[in-house]
């Protein structure tokens, strides 16, 4: 990662993180500082979730094109080493004896 990107992906997550923060100080302010109903109460909390999780969401699920499953891509290929490898052993091997 270049300088320039790693300093923009650093902005962002700080501000995801600056939003987070005043909204949270927002919740904690209308639930103890304010005789307000629960929905409104609540309202920060669900707009930090919006607006912080979806784009790192969308980032892990679009980057590079790449499939927010392909992380376990490397269980699957280390399986198949497993396999292959016990196949090709003359002796059977203790668990499976």
């Amino acid at each position: 990662m270049t300088a320039s990107k790693s300093s923009a992906v650093l902005g962002r997550e700080s501000l995801i993180a600056g939003v987070a923060s005043v909204g949270i100080l927002a919740h904690l302010w209308l639930r103890w500082g304010t005789d307000v109903s629960l929905i409104v109460r609540h309202l920060p909390l669900y707009v930090v979730l919006a607006a912080g999780g979806a784009p790192l969401v969308l980032d892990l699920g679009l980057k590079r094109g790449q499939s927010i499953y392909q992380p376990f891509a490397a269980f699957d290929d280390a399986d198949a080493g497993f396999v292959n490898l016990s196949a090709h052993t003359k002796e059977p091997s203790s668990c499976f004896a």
